[in-house]
């Protein structure tokens, strides 16, 4: 009662009022004053929130969708490694199909294609070597013509997928935001980008960082410029693999 026309004090267990008017005995009643907002206060109180929230929740949906899209890069490297073992089990070794495919006139990437997407989850095949998954992810397999060429740092390289993982009609279509390569070699199923030495080319320039995502665990390397510095002068390699 904040009118000022009645106050209680506490005695004996009892609650007594200052007005002579009456006295009443409560047993559990305390009443309390309770002053309200007034709007201007509301409304500050309003703004600073609309503030804070234009301020943090950028980051936060950004560090979302990374987090999205590493959940995807990794499920799809699981996927083509069993589709790779167990292809290379039914058809036999994957540096022989490139030769089967020339002595026979066949197209060697639509035969890529064929073999791993039989042991893949497809919704359907867009084009001779593209399928769509059923998790929405689009795979274009490539294959490598029988050559020394393909000979790199002890690995002989067969061919290579490019998944979409926003599928072929999402996303921005760029390598290292949503393209990423994973190369089939003699030795399994390799990301893109594993060479050490040429980190700065093949991952900051061009975005072959698939290999990065899945063993950093992030995706700092957007927020790098072309040489891999960030913003806030750190130089990512692969030993400094975050942004602070």
């Amino acid at each position: 009662f904040c009118n000022g026309l009645l106050r209680f004090t506490r005695n004996d267990g009892l609650f007594t009022t200052h007005n002579s008017l009456f006295t009443e005995k409560l047993s559990n009643l305390v009443p309390q004053c309770l002053r309200a907002f007034t709007l201007a206060e509301t409304l500050i109180v309003i703004g600073i929130i609309g503030v804070v929230a234009a301020l943090t929740l950028p980051n936060l949906n950004h560090a979302t969708g990374d987090k999205e899209r590493i959940t995807k890069v990794k499920k799809i490297y699981s996927s083509l490694n069993e589709a790779y073992d167990r292809a290379q089990v039914i058809y036999g070794d994957m540096g022989e199909w490139a030769d089967y495919a020339i002595s026979r006139g066949l197209d060697g990437d639509k035969l890529y294609t064929d073999r791993l997407s039989e042991f893949m989850k497809v919704s359907k095949r867009i084009n001779d070597s593209t399928v769509l998954l059923a998790d929405g992810m689009s795979i274009y397999f490539y294959s490598y013509s029988p050559d020394s060429s393909n000979y790199y740092s002890g690995l002989y390289y067969q061919g290579y997928a490019k998944v979409d993982i926003d599928g072929p009609n999402k996303g921005k279509n760029e390598y290292g935001k949503d393209l990423f390569k994973f190369d089939f070699t003699n030795q399994g199923v390799y990301p893109g980008g594993i060479s050490e030495e040429k980190l700065t080319e093949y991952c900051f320039g061009k975005g072959y960082c698939t290999r990065w995502v899945i063993e950093n665990d992030n995706m700092d390397y957007l927020k790098a410029d072309e040489t891999g510095k960030c913003p806030d002068g750190t130089q990512l390699s692969w030993t400094v693999t975050s942004c602070n």
